[in-house]
């Protein structure tokens, strides 16, 4: 297993997301700037009315490459394993990803939090593409 390949990876999987993510947050902006929803957001988020700050974004990208570094490290030793060959072997496995942690995720949120559904869908949506993209990279780049 090459750790270059690893940390690469989960570089790709950081700026997907990042990319992902805020374009996601301007098709869903009602959620976010609706007076309602302002208890749901943390400090780190939203210290005050606006847009996150540069601490945000930061630690978003730190917890993304740490993610994208956990799940390239399980997909160097599974990708035997996982059907496919070349690229349909890394969409397999991101399809695997949004199964294994997507959904679980999402319908975790439903039961827990106070979160509207339609943003927690969205969330669902952006992970699925994040999840296929990356899986995707990854087949191009753990060998």
């Amino acid at each position: 297993m090459d750790s270059k390949q690893i940390l690469l990876s989960a570089l790709v999987f950081a700026v997907v997301s990042q990319v992902i993510n805020t374009l996601g947050a301007f098709v869903s902006m009602g959620y976010y700037t609706d007076p309602a929803n302002f208890g749901l957001w943390s400090n780190l988020m939203m210290p005050v009315a606006g847009p996150p700050g540069t601490e945000f974004y930061l630690a978003s990208f730190v917890f993304t490459f740490i993610t994208g570094c956990i799940f390239a490290w399980v997909y160097a030793i599974i990708r035997k394993s996982v059907p496919g060959k070349g690229l349909s072997n890394g969409l397999n496995y991101g399809l695997m990803l949004f199964l294994l942690v997507g959904v679980p995720y999402t319908l975790t949120n439903i039961l827990l939090l106070a979160i509207p559904i339609g943003l927690l869908m969205e969330w669902a949506l952006e992970t699925l593409v994040i999840y296929v993209l990356c899986g995707l990279a990854f087949a191009k780049i753990v060998k």
